[in-house]
């Protein structure tokens, strides 16, 4: 079911890593499609927004100082694309 939302999941994940950029400052990683367990079961668009590395201390810290704006970022993003 996963197969027929490919592209508004795509458009979804898209306005939020363009909402990353923005709101968050954050480094553009792009977008990408892969087969997530987490994902395969959905019945509407869906996607992994991952906000960094638990292993780096600098994404660490960097998500410690930005978490209010990471957290508007995934919020414009939904709301962006629930339109």
């Amino acid at each position: 079911s996963q197969n027929q939302h490919v592209a508004h999941s795509i458009e979804f994940a898209s306005r939020v890593q363009s909402e990353f950029k923005t709101t968050a400052n954050r480094k553009d990683r792009g977008v990408r499609q892969a087969g997530f367990w987490v994902l395969s079961k959905t019945s509407m668009p869906a996607v992994l927004v991952e906000v960094g590395f638990i292993n780096t201390d600098m994404d660490n810290q960097m998500f410690d100082d930005t978490f209010e704006e990471t957290a508007q970022a995934i919020a414009k993003g939904i709301l962006e694309t629930l339109g």
